[in-house]
């Protein structure tokens, strides 16, 4: 009889371990601060913020309001942009491994375990492009459109949408606080500084940059 218990124990504590093909992990292993902002969960908040990132990387197009003569030079740039923010993207989730918020949780996603993805948690890579696009656009339009009425609206809007993203791969349970927060200022100084470096480059246009070097600084001018 005793023997029975034994086993009918253990069976229950499997089931509750595994009853959605997983080990729930054990909160203590994070951090305090994680701790506060984490969440079970949630597909449809994540499955919204991965249609606000593509809404966010496609908002830059507004930057083709300007001249026509820049347009080139704004497409380099942009792809430049992405590029560096998606190579970076890669290089945190396949060096650096940290398991995702939900996996502290019953309902984590089967398929994300399956595939390794659970454990990639380190940095959002949603919020490194949405944020690299909010810097770049940021910077192109005060560059190239200077003293435009929709300056504000734009720069409001990209800005939005990036932390909109940011806010739902919390809630969703896909990052830890930390991870959005690395990854918004990765992507943040990515944004700003390529299209930096390409003004530099096409040192013809330089004189529309809202960021001027100057003999011993720099100084950045908005115009609204």
């Amino acid at each position: 009889m005793k023997k029975f218990f034994t086993i009918l124990l253990i069976s229950l504590l499997a089931f509750s371990s595994f009853a959605d093909g997983y080990t729930i992990r054990d909160k203590a292993e994070v951090n305090s601060f994680d701790q506060i902002f984490m969440k079970k969960y949630d597909k449809t908040q994540d499955d919204a913020s991965t249609v606000l990132e593509i809404t966010a990387a496609v908002f830059p197009l507004v930057c083709f309001m300007a001249p026509g003569e820049d347009h080139l030079e704004i497409g380099i740039t942009y792809a430049e942009t992405m590029a560096v923010a998606f190579g970076l993207r890669c290089l945190f989730k396949g060096t650096v491994e940290r398991t995702r918020p939900y996996m502290y949780f019953e309902g984590a996603p089967q398929k994300d375990i399956d595939k390794g993805d659970a454990y990639k948690s380190f940095m959002s890579g949603h919020s490194i492009m949405t944020f690299a696009a909010a810097g770049f656009t940021t910077y192109t339009f005060l560059r190239y459109c200077p003293g435009s009425k929709w300056t504000a609206p734009v720069i409001a809007a990209t800005w939005a949408l990036a932390l909109g993203t940011a806010t739902l791969r919390i809630t969703s349970g896909s990052h830890f606080m930390t991870d959005v927060l690395s990854g918004a200022a990765v992507g943040t100084a990515v944004g700003f500084l390529i299209p930096l470096m390409n003004s530099l480059w096409f040192a013809p246009s330089l004189k529309n940059s809202p960021i001027e070097v100057l003999g011993n600084g720099v100084a950045i001018k908005f115009q609204w």
